[in-house]
């Protein structure tokens, strides 16, 4: 079995507010990033207060635009759990182990 990793650079931030104060899908939060708050996509429905107001939280920048057919906004990263990450970690390392 081969195994195929892919290096993401990541950005630590924090939740101010979702959803947006100025886009309300529940898919787009406020985020601040080196001191800057941008409009991040939020692809996990709060995940049981991970994702919430004063979250830390990962991201990565979006290379290319993500369009949507009823809100014109743009979004600069995507949003990872820490948590999820580091569960992901763990698995990961797990199965490479076998």
């Amino acid at each position: 079995m081969s195994v195929q990793l892919k290096q993401i650079p990541l950005v630590n931030g924090v939740v101010v507010k979702r959803p947006s104060k100025n886009c309300k899908s529940p898919y787009v939060a406020d985020v601040i990033i080196d001191g800057s708050e941008l409009m991040c996509h939020s692809p996990a429905l709060g995940c049981c207060g991970l994702s919430d107001t004063n979250s830390c939280v990962l991201l990565s920048k979006i290379e290319k635009k993500i369009q949507n057919r009823f809100v014109n906004i743009k979004l600069n990263y995507h949003i990872y759990l820490k948590e999820n990450i580091k569960l992901l970690l763990v698995l990961t390392l797990n199965l490479l182990k076998k």
